[in-house]
């Protein structure tokens, strides 16, 4: 008789001993939790047909699975059965720095190694951001780990149960409809739910691609699972497995400065794409408007204007990883700098302004004989000028102006005057010549005939034989009358 109590008191000890209140427990993470962590319920019956579903009243999962089951501290709950789980057998690994082009990935282990002998197991996974970070997951993939001890999983099941990867804003679940998942603060949560067949244990390796985005030090990425099985007497561990990431577990700094220097490449291409659009834009120029000695001025601006930006956004972007204050307001200040270089350098064409005469008409009056009936001498043929205006849109005027007529025989002046549309001017005196109200770029061609343009009045008396010259004045302005 006695031989037969003994084994039943050490199945007893064995099976149903349990953790008092006042166990604590400090994972080789760094984890400590002085809460309950073994939780006695009844074993039998101990499951969830659905996840997020309540148990039915008796059964051992609490009923509020339902809810995302997230807090501000990590934990670990391992509920009882007929096998031993100890909760140095939940392992976490935090992750390393990452980076592939223009995104930081995390990727971390969660879970207990999966081992061959259970029933009917699944697990679940749930992801969540603080709220500066709600955008900031770009992609979230959960791969189980030692899958190959999982047996005899059935397809029909598998679908039901199995759902990886990022789902937002909510996933479905066999026949159950499309919801989205909020947690109490209205953040997003990420799900993902894998059947692992005749197995126990569960352990997913988690990566997270995040987008260029600031993490600040009060970011967190909270990580949920929970393992379970659909066999309605449970013997394997259940267990729910809460950990939460922070700033240092993210990489701040390192992710940070990566962000930056991604943000950095980005404005430096954008600064040379544009220098080089503008000085290809400059090198196609009109030749007959700007010449090579002007071209070469806009594409030396150009470059200027380019190495500076870019030498401000670097010397920025320096400071800021020298301070580590890594906040949107930098990002915002680079935008606003690259925006203001690529301006100047679109307008380096339109910001130059050009006003010049290219050629006036060399006044020849030729031979001629004086008498006292015929004083006033006109020009033998039409005269031409030609005025080049770039960007100078406000009309423009051209006056000229006439020395006294000197005799190269006696050096004498010949007192004449001169005539322009009917007026008659003295030496010296400023002639309107020709009048613009409105230019357009390039060059303005000036014809005139001998009959509107400038003639000589001579006084009776004045003319003696001999070679009479002087020197006229052109004066352009860039202000029509």
């Amino acid at each position: 008789m006695i031989y037969l109590i003994i084994p039943i008191i050490i199945l007893y000890l064995m099976f149903f001993t349990t953790a008092s209140a006042d166990d604590t427990y400090s994972s080789p993470d760094g984890y400590t939790n002085s809460s309950p962590l073994i939780v006695s319920e009844n074993a039998g019956n101990l499951s969830s047909q659905k996840p997020f579903a309540s148990a039915d009243a008796g059964d051992a999962v609490p009923s509020d699975l339902t809810s995302m089951r997230f807090s501000e501290t990590p934990y670990d709950i391992i509920y009882h059965s007929i096998y031993k789980m100890n909760p140095n057998d939940i392992q976490f690994s935090l992750p390393n720095f990452s980076s592939s082009s223009n995104y930081n990935i995390l990727n971390y282990n969660i879970g207990v190694p999966i081992k061959s002998g259970g029933l009917e197991r699944y697990t679940e996974f749930r992801v969540k951001t603080s709220n500066d970070l709600q955008n900031a997951i770009s992609s979230l993939k959960v791969t189980p780990t030692g899958l190959s001890k999982a047996k005899n999983i059935s397809s029909s099941v598998q679908n039901d149960y199995q759902n990886s990867g990022l789902n937002i804003p909510g996933y479905n679940l066999g026949s159950e409809p499309s919801t989205p998942y909020f947690d109490s603060d209205n953040s997003k949560v990420y799900l993902s739910s894998m059947y692992l067949g005749n197995a126990h244990g569960g352990q997913g390796n988690i990566s997270l691609r995040l987008n260029p985005v600031f993490i600040s030090k009060s970011s967190k990425i909270y990580t949920y699972m929970f393992s379970n099985t659909l066999y309605k007497i449970q013997y394997q561990p259940t267990f729910e497995v809460l950990r939460i990431l922070d700033y240092d577990a993210l990489n701040g700094d390192q992710h940070n400065s990566y962000v930056l220097g991604q943000k950095q490449n980005d404005a430096n291409s954008k600064i040379s794409q544009s220098q080089q659009n503008i000085i290809n834009k400059i090198q196609n120029l009109d030749s007959n408007l700007y010449s090579d000695d002007i071209k070469q001025t806009f594409i030396n601006a150009a470059n200027n204007i380019a190495d500076n930006g870019r030498g401000d956004v670097n010397k920025l972007v320096n400071d800021t990883n020298n301070s580590k204050n890594y906040t949107n307001g930098v990002l915002d200040q680079i935008n606003n700098k690259v925006a203001a270089i690529i301006d100047s350098l679109n307008n380096i064409i339109n910001s130059y302004s050009l006003f010049k005469i290219i050629s006036v008409p060399d006044f020849n009056f030729g031979q001629v004989s004086i008498s006292s009936t015929n004083n006033i001498i006109s020009l033998p043929s039409n005269t031409n000028a030609i005025i080049r205006s770039i960007n100078s849109n406000n009309g423009w005027n051209l006056n000229l102006s006439i020395s006294d007529l000197i005799n190269d025989q006696n050096n004498q002046p010949l007192h004449a005057d001169y005539l322009m549309n009917g007026n008659s001017y003295s030496p010296n005196d400023t002639i309107p010549y020709y009048n613009v109200s409105n230019s357009n770029n390039g060059d303005f061609s000036i014809s005139k005939s001998p009959a509107d343009n400038l003639q000589i009045k001579i006084p009776a008396g004045s003319a003696r034989i001999g070679t009479y010259s002087g020197t006229a004045t052109w004066t352009l302005k860039n202000d029509p009358l």
